[in-house]
């Protein structure tokens, strides 16, 4: 509780009286982290592997704006992907889905 005290206070609001004028987005986010990340050859990507369920329910389940983080532990760097928007990502499971029984 101390620590929503001390977040609310510095916004300027209190637990009693929040404040409603504070505008943003709200996206959900799914963590991964290794501390041996694979880079492709250039050192320009990483390559996340999910299971087929994950990847579906953060691309195509999920209604709020959802990002996919990895945390490099090691070199301490921090990529993301809009996983939602991914074409890639959507192909493969359009692939998948047309290959069920």
């Amino acid at each position: 509780m101390e620590v929503s005290n001390r977040c609310l206070s510095s916004m300027g609001g209190s637990p009693d009286h929040p404040r409603t004028d504070v505008h943003g987005l709200l996206f959900n986010g799914q963590l991964k982290g290794s501390r041996h990340t694979p880079y492709s050859a250039d050192g320009s990507f990483i390559s996340q592997k999910l299971e087929i369920d994950s990847a579906d329910y953060l691309a195509r389940q999920l209604r709020l704006p959802t990002f996919l983080f990895h945390a490099d532990v090691e070199a301490k760097k921090l990529s993301w992907s809009a996983v939602q928007l991914d074409q890639k990502v959507l192909e493969v499971l359009e692939c998948k889905e047309r290959r069920r029984p």
